[in-house]
């Protein structure tokens, strides 16, 4: 009994992260892409287009989008999809209340998913210098 007591102890403690990022709501369907594509504020690169928009919901939002003609294999976009959900955890705190749409452009894997990161950092910054510039 005290074994089971102290290895609860010890899973709560490890499932409190000191480093918990805001949560980032997902835009679902393509009703909710529109909007925010047709505003046409785009921040193009080689393998993602990311669009914003301003949030409804003061909060960050995002919505990613994998055509059949980047990647056939649904196992190939559910990746890049969850690589780019991860890649934008990052940024939350720094892009709040906005909406994001990604469009993945060209097919990438764990290989270039570090030249994918480093371009969406390049098309967020980019973005936010407009956002700051139309804001003024």
């Amino acid at each position: 009994f005290r074994i089971a007591a102290v290895l609860a102890g010890a899973i709560k403690r490890n499932s409190e992260s000191p480093e918990r990022r805001p949560r980032l709501g997902r835009l679902t369907g393509r009703n909710r892409f529109g909007p925010i594509l047709a505003k046409r504020r785009v921040a193009r690169g080689e393998y993602l287009q990311v669009f914003v928009g301003e949030s409804v919901k003061h909060a960050a939002m995002l919505g990613v989008g994998v055509s059949k003609a980047v990647a056939k294999r649904a196992s190939a976009r559910n990746y890049m999809r969850r690589a780019v959900r991860e890649e934008v955890r990052k940024y939350v705190a720094a892009l709040q209340p906005v909406e994001l749409v990604v469009l993945v452009r060209r097919m990438f894997d764990r290989h270039g998913r570090a030249a994918m990161a480093a371009e969406l950092s390049s098309s967020l910054h980019h973005l936010k210098q407009l956002r700051l510039c139309a804001a003024s």
